[in-house]
């Protein structure tokens, strides 16, 4: 068993090479693409954090910081969302510093989290004057004692001018069937003299 995962593991990356190989080609014929609007609508949690989080848009990591101060950010979620509807999130809140016993309850009150959109600027980042609306605010719920981590969860809705490819037509290759997944393995190594 060891030497099947040693070998698959050696062969993961021509199996990719190969990937990108064949993606290189498709690039070439890209369509051209048009927005609903002219609109460059950006979605965003707006947070104010006590320390080391992790943030999460449908079980994707979004955006991870280790720092143990206090972070006021928008946290971009249009990276992790392909067309206009309704996303869950998760921000996992870690104890900062002085906090060994866990998060303090009197930490959570500086603990903000709420969902806000803007136009984006034409060329580079930032918003468009005036744009800027703060949509809805997550309830933070108290704690009596010291917990190893906190957790806000909810779920917002997006009204976006495009929609994504992304990953919609990815597959689950564990839920392949593992013959032909090996086979197919297999035809990609001996094209590069591999086997």
């Amino acid at each position: 068993m060891k030497s099947k995962i040693i070998l698959f593991t050696a062969l993961l990356p021509l199996l990719m090479v190969h990937c990108q190989k064949q993606d290189k080609r498709e690039t070439m014929e890209l369509k051209e693409y048009k927005y609903k609007n002219d609109k460059r609508i950006v979605y965003g949690l707006d947070v104010a954090i006590p320390g080391p989080y992790e943030a999460y848009i449908n079980d994707v990591l979004v955006e991870q910081n280790n720092d143990p101060g206090m972070h006021n950010t928008l946290i971009n979620v249009n990276q992790a969302v392909l067309k206009s509807g309704t996303y869950d999130f998760r921000i996992k809140v870690y104890p900062t510093v002085g906090e060994e016993k866990g998060i303090e309850p009197g930490t959570l009150s500086f603990l903000k989290v709420g969902l806000a959109r803007y136009e984006k600027i034409p060329v580079g980042e930032g918003a468009m004057p005036d744009t800027y609306k703060y949509l809805q605010s997550f309830p933070i719920t108290k704690i009596d004692k010291p917990i190893p981590f906190y957790e806000v969860t909810g779920k917002f809705t997006v009204e976006l001018p495009y929609e994504l490819e992304g990953w919609s037509k990815g597959q689950d290759l564990s839920k392949m069937d593992q013959k032909n997944y090996r086979k197919k393995l297999l035809l990609i190594i001996r094209s590069y003299g591999m086997y």
